[in-house]
């Protein structure tokens, strides 16, 4: 598995307590606009925590179900990590005003969040 390209980066945090379970944590900030993501550091930051070591994928798709972005594909520890989206798609372009989800995949489970980006 391969870490996401440099349109996203991942931070992770080691638990002093092991969460209980898989958990998708609010992102922030949502609603976000155009404008922040425009800046140098504007970049959404994506949480989640792993009761235990896992295979993780975080994707963001559009309305259709269309994977826009590939954030997290890899085996992380227990514990919470963070990953920040600069709001733009695979191809490096700035993706448009509109409603986009957050999928989180791990254990055969999935959750799902819903992001909305404004002008």
């Amino acid at each position: 598995m391969q870490k996401a390209s440099t349109s996203a980066e991942e931070n992770e945090q080691p638990a002093s307590q092991p969460p209980q379970d898989l958990y998708l944590l609010p992102s922030y900030p949502n609603p976000y606009s155009a404008a922040l993501l425009s800046g140098t550091n504007g970049a959404i930051q994506i949480a989640y925590r792993l009761p235990a070591q896992a295979a993780v994928r975080v994707d963001l798709t559009n309305m259709l179900g269309q994977r826009v972005m590939r954030l997290v594909d890899r085996v992380a520890n227990a514990g919470e990590h963070t990953v920040a989206w600069n709001g733009k798609d695979e191809r490096g372009r700035t993706v448009s005003a509109g409603v986009y989800f957050i999928n989180l995949y791990s254990g055969g489970r999935v959750f799902q969040q819903k992001l909305t980006l404004v002008k």
